[in-house]
């Protein structure tokens, strides 16, 4: 192991942290101002440990000598080097430069160089960060607009290449859904890439494609070797021949009999095909491929036709509002390529960047690193003394492919640079007992039987996943720990049975909660699909829980409630509105009931919460509504949510509207909060795989 590395891959709890901070500190001990050295990760929350980790043990080890110790080992630096009088001289020295210190995620990095760079990079003077339910109204404003402006044959013709002729009903939403899938993927490409695939060979004439039901119907019969006719001959012919007079090509390719042709086979229920059949089907079967691929060419084209459009629609909305996402950043900077002039960079950035800290550099994406690249150049171009770079990550642990995440980039970056790497597998979070299941589990996942009816591509990722994955081993092998394998009653698909395996977790939570009413649980899902399932039988069990990021409000009967009021302030002629909020806690308050309410009630309550709200604000009106009599009767649960339902209210106060079922309602039913309050399974517990 290299004693000094530049990149470190290293698996899950083996210190990435413990490497980093130790090696800004050397940097620091060797005189380097912490202006010079830029630390970067994913969240704030990990660049705050950076930073506590630095300052807190160089505090705690100017009197603790075991920390002293462990600071040493750190920094590769001697005793005459690092003691407790030199400890106390450099931590007296950064606490006066605090301000200086440059431990940040990318996002602020990138929002601070588009700062300084806004004139170069066409941004309008006052623009802010909005948050994402502003954006997806931006979004669908910029659709709108963008439809009002194309030519309506125009747009009929793209919509239709989009949808490969069959159209969706919602076409706003369709459009809305392919925004979201694409616009990243356009932003890192090239018109090139989009054009790509072309079809090969050529497609019969018109004049040919007519005859070829004819010509299918009058081919031989497929006779077995007893001389009898095949039993499925009848039946496969009229497939062909309407999938044929229908064009439907991916039908036709994924047929038995084509694709026997196809690998080259040339049987059908075993029995050999006579020579004119494979001569027909293969002339079809090179037009079918033709027109596939072109299909898909034409689709790329439009696709890319269509996003280009909405983006540039959608960059002038945000310029003309000043309200931008925090992936506009490096987007901007990357085209501009303002970060390249490293010079100018550091005079406008107000400080020199000589020495990189890289954390969690797996989940960097394509653009984030055409930003970081030519600030990486000019480090490793003349690395030594006065210039680092040091990169720490795990391929294994790259989360962030929803945006855009690329592990290549690590797998590939020592290698691109000539750099040293290193690679730690020994953890000091896990016990032996863990970590003997992780290894057992993945170092062979190619061929482990889980995936015996996975698509051969699957299989192929998992050989070539398996190949980079190092045994891992536990630093302290007395550290208790258990692995416990259980399946359903009835195993088997695992969509088949999913009900089964929900029930499971669900019971076994609700054991180990009555084991230990302190435990920590986590369930592990692999997609968001079941979530709202597994919290319902949790909750059904008596044990509160959130997803990671938390839940909607809307899981409290109580706060629900308050929504249809509001609703019922928008829409007084509801009558069901009326009812929720007769049969809820706010009866009383509003003099509704569960009774028919007249109309003119209902148009009394309404105006009065209009008024109220314009008068106070949402935050005071729903603060009002928190506090009355009949809220003190509520459920432990639904007081947590309601009081979190006032900090919302107060937060979306400057996005209220004149509206408030469009408005804040809206805003209410889709901000998810964690569960602080009661119960064993907190927002980070319940996690997405």
């Amino acid at each position: 192991m290299s004693s000094n590395p530049d990149v470190i891959l290293a698996s899950a709890g083996t210190g990435k942290t413990f490497k980093l901070a130790g090696r800004f500190l050397a940097l620091l001990f060797d005189g380097v101002a912490p202006a010079e050295i830029l630390a970067t990760t994913f969240t704030r929350k990990a660049a705050g440990e950076i930073l506590d980790r630095v300052l807190g043990w160089l505090a705690r080890a100017c009197e603790d000598k075991k920390e002293l110790e462990e600071l040493r080992t750190a920094t590769g630096l001697g005793a005459d080097r690092v003691n407790s009088a030199s400890c106390y001289l450099l931590l007296g020295n950064l606490i006066r430069q605090l301000d200086t210190f440059n431990v940040r995620t990318l996002d602020s990095f990138f929002v601070e160089s588009a700062k300084v760079f806004a004139l170069e990079l066409g941004m309008p003077p006052g623009w802010n960060i909005v948050e994402e339910d502003d954006d997806k109204r931006l979004r669908a404003e910029a659709l709108s607009v963008m439809f009002t402006r194309t030519e309506r044959k125009a747009l009929l013709t793209l919509l239709d290449e989009m949808s490969l002729g069959a159209p969706r009903r919602s076409v706003h939403q369709a459009s809305l859904d392919l925004v979201g899938e694409g616009l990243e993927t356009l932003r890192d490409s090239q018109f090139s890439a989009w054009d790509e695939i072309k079809p090969l060979g050529s497609e019969l004439p018109a004049s040919a494609l007519a005859g070829l039901p004819t010509q299918v119907e009058e081919l031989p019969p497929i006779l077995t070797k007893a001389g009898k006719l095949t039993a499925r001959d009848p039946t496969m012919r009229r497939t062909l021949i309407g999938e044929i007079e229908a064009e439907n090509w991916k039908s036709f390719l994924g047929e038995t009999i084509t694709r026997s042709v196809i690998s080259g086979n040339n049987t059908y229920g075993g029995t050999p095909l006579p020579a004119e059949w494979i001569e027909l089907l293969k002339g079809i079967i090179t037009h079918a491929q033709y027109c596939l691929v072109r299909d898909i060419r034409r689709r790329n084209l439009a696709l890319h036709e269509f996003l280009e459009n909405f983006e540039q629609t959608y960059r002038q909305l945000k310029n003309a509002r000043g309200a931008f996402r925090f992936e506009d950043f490096p987007l901007a900077l990357a085209r501009s390529k303002q970060l390249a002039d490293t010079e100018g960079t550091s005079f406008r950035l107000s400080r020199k960047v000589n020495h990189l800290l890289l954390d969690e550099f797996q989940d960097t994406s394509v653009l984030q690193w055409q930003v970081l690249e030519p600030l990486i150049n000019r480090v490793v171009s003349a690395k030594g003394a006065q210039r680092s770079i040091f990169c720490v990550g795990d391929i294994k642990q790259s989360i962030y492919g929803w945006r855009q995440g690329e592990p290549r980039l690590l797998s590939e970056f020592a290698e691109s640079f000539n750099l040293q790497q290193d690679s730690i597998s020994k953890s000091y979070r896990s016990s032996s007992v863990v970590l003997e299941a992780v290894n057992k589990t993945f170092a062979d996942l190619g061929h482990n039987e889980a995936l015996s009816e996975a698509d051969e591509r699957v299989i192929e990722s998992a050989h070539e996943w398996a190949r980079d994955y190092e045994p891992h081993e536990a630093a302290n092998t007395e550290l208790p720990g258990m692995f416990v394998l259980r399946q359903t009653s009835e195993p088997g698909s695992a969509k088949k049975y999913i009900s089964m395996s929900l029930e499971m977790a669900a019971n076994r939570a609700g054991e180990l909660n009555q084991e230990n009413g302190n435990a920590s649980i986590g369930i592990l899902l692999r997609g968001n699909l079941h979530i709202p399932r597994m919290l319902k039988l949790l909750q059904e069990r008596g044990l509160s829980a959130s997803g990671e990021g938390g839940n909607p409000l809307t899981d409290s009967r109580a706060v629900l409630a308050v929504i249809a009021l509001l609703h019922l302030a928008d829409h007084p002629g509801d009558s069901a509105a009326a009812f929720h909020v007769g049969s809820s806690f706010l009866a009383t308050a509003f003099e509704l009931d569960t009774n028919h309410t007249s109309h003119q009630q209902r148009r009394k309550v309404a105006d009065s919460v209009r008024q109220e709200l314009q008068a106070t604000g949402y935050g005071n009106w729903l603060e009002r509504i928190s506090k009355l009599d009949s809220a003190r009767k509520l459920s432990d649960w639904d007081t947590i949510r309601l009081r979190q339902l006032v900090d919302l209210g107060h937060v979306f106060a400057r996005h209220a509207s004149l509206r408030p079922s469009l408005g804040e309602a809206n805003q209410l039913l889709d901000c998810p909060l964690q569960d602080h309050g009661v119960g064993v399974l907190h927002g980070d517990n319940i996690l997405l795989g």
